[in-house]
């Protein structure tokens, strides 16, 4: 098995480099939006929206913050 930190096979580097986001809930209207997001820079992107990390691989409410980390 192939470590973190090497490429792999079938892979592209660019892939492995991009950063992802996606929303996880169907459309209409509901109680809640989950927005998925993956890669590279998700940890840092998480900690800026919602003013903390949240538990690896687990789901939490997080209020979003905007630009002047306000609710």
């Amino acid at each position: 098995m192939a470590g973190a930190t090497e490429q792999l096979e079938g892979v592209r580097q660019s892939e492995q480099d991009e950063t992802i986001a996606a929303i996880a809930t169907p459309p209409g209207i509901g109680g809640i939006g989950v927005v998925r997001i993956s890669g590279i820079g998700a940890a840092s992107i998480a900690e800026e929206l919602l003013g903390s990390l949240p538990p690896p691989r687990a789901a939490r409410l997080y209020p979003f913050r905007d630009g002047r980390r306000q609710v």
